[in-house]
């Protein structure tokens, strides 16, 4: 158990990009119905409103123009190119917008832009894991046998679910951490602590799946 802690350490960046990659949402690919191209975005709207998208920021604004639909022009202010650099985010991605990337390497970049340390973002919440859910498993197990009987197979699936499901928060800030920028102007969750008081609600999302699981 302590080993496997270790060993995180060594495999954190490969899980880190996997995580990335998984929760990339790929927007060419068309997959919940937007459109494909830009041009018919903005046909789309001139054929519900009948005037110019307009497209409006808090601090700075975009605006798109077409001769036709076939034919679009970005104009996008200086500070917004400042803020793409400052962020480290390649490609189209954005600042505060979860980022999608379309390659490993362009995953590897963008997450190394972040620091080195980017690899490893919710590393500790994974180590806790290890080190709390690995240790209940185990007592659980041994504490089910005068219930359950001897210790073998059900002891274990016991301990396991009740252990995953019990420690499935450090699951959950584990995911939002890689997904968010490590960059601190950038980062939606500043600390664990901002994490729980701001979204409690969300901390047994996707718990019940844990049981499936391990059977």
């Amino acid at each position: 158990m302590r080993f496997g802690t270790i060993l995180s350490i060594l495999t954190a960046p490969f899980f880190t990009v996997a995580a990335s990659m998984q929760m990339s949402v790929m927007p060419h690919e068309n997959m919940y119905g937007a459109p494909k191209k830009e041009a018919d975005l903005l046909k789309l709207f001139h054929d519900q409103q009948k005037e110019p998208l307009r497209l409006a920021a808090k601090e700075e604004k975009s605006l798109v123009e077409s001769k036709s639909t076939s034919n679009v022009k970005v104009y996008t202010s200086p500070r917004k190119e400042r803020l793409n650099k400052i962020s480290g985010q390649v490609g189209k991605n954005e600042p505060f917008r979860a980022p999608v990337y379309t390659s490993y390497s362009e995953c590897i970049k963008g997450i190394y832009r972040q620091g080195w340390l980017g690899f490893y973002k919710g590393n500790f919440m994974r180590q806790s894991y290890l080190l709390l859910g690995g240790t209940a498993q185990i007592e659980i197990a041994f504490r089910t046998q005068g219930i359950i009987g001897s210790y073998g197979f059900l002891n274990h699936l016991l301990g396991a679910i009740i252990a995953d499901m019990f420690f499935h928060p450090l699951h959950l800030i584990e995911s939002r951490y890689i997904l968010q920028n490590r960059i601190s102007a950038f980062t939606t969750y500043k600390s664990t602590f901002n994490f729980l008081r701001n979204s409690y609600s969300e901390m047994y999302q996707g718990a019940f799946c844990h049981i499936p699981k391990n059977i």
